[in-house]
């Protein structure tokens, strides 16, 4: 029987489209009136929406808050709990309308930067998104959910090693292991070099015998560049 060696040589640039849903998500947590942000008939319909909100009564709740905007259009409070609203049901283009008008209406506000950064994330602008965490981070260094965004985004820039040792510092916290193992292993998986060997070995009738033997391996030569190797054996 004929052997057959095949080598194959593979330049891979890989852009992955990324829903970042759930770790933007984690980062604009439903505002809490307890700041003292509002007072009066607006702060009870705003504690409202929130208490419905975390009943997962999502409908409910948005149906308040566009009442909201309508009837205060400019009020802080209302622009950030319907920006956090829309980035929570991925949609980002009623989200960055709302945002830009709280930035226009308060630029001093505490959540703007979160609310900005949050949507950069959930937008795929990695590069953009990647100061406003380091700069959130440095204010907040003990909120992990920060963390967590921050190491997922130097993923998706495919910088292995730093999300890594972001990684490997939440890995660390007891409360946090399990949230982050499996978007670590899912880094390992896509960012360490690979080796696979494969055997296969087929009986057939009259007495037929079929060996076909694999290996392959990829390496990042550089964040944007893989190449990879294969070599086959029938």
């Amino acid at each position: 029987r004929a052997a057959t060696i095949a080598l194959i040589m593979c330049l891979a640039m890989c852009f992955v489209p990324w829903g970042i849903r759930r770790a933007a998500g984690e980062n604009t947590k439903r505002p809490s009136n307890s700041s003292g942000e509002t007072s009066g008939p607006l702060a009870e319909r705003l504690e409202e929406t929130e208490i419905l909100w975390k009943l997962g009564r999502e409908e409910e709740a948005s149906r308040i808050l566009e009442a909201l905007l309508e009837t205060h259009s400019s009020d802080p409070a209302v622009l950030r709990s319907a920006a956090s609203m829309y980035l929570d049901r991925n949609k980002t283009r009623k989200a960055r309308k709302l945002v830009e008008r709280l930035r226009g209406a308060a630029p001093e506000h505490p959540a703007l930067a979160g609310l900005e950064a949050a949507l950069l994330a959930q937008e795929g602008k990695w590069k953009e998104a990647r100061p406003l965490y380091e700069e959130l981070m440095r204010k907040d260094p003990r909120d992990a959910d920060l963390e967590r965004t921050y190491a997922e985004i130097l993923t998706r820039l495919r910088e292995w090693e730093p999300a890594r040792r972001v990684y490997g510092g939440l890995l660390e916290k007891p409360a946090e292991r399990k949230k982050s193992l499996w978007d670590y292993r899912d880094l390992i998986d896509r960012g360490a070099p690979r080796l696979d060997s494969e055997f296969l070995y087929f009986h057939r009738p009259a007495s037929q015998r079929d060996y076909l033997f694999r290996e392959s391996g990829n390496f990042w030569f550089s964040p944007w560049f893989e190449m990879g190797a294969g070599l086959a054996e029938e």
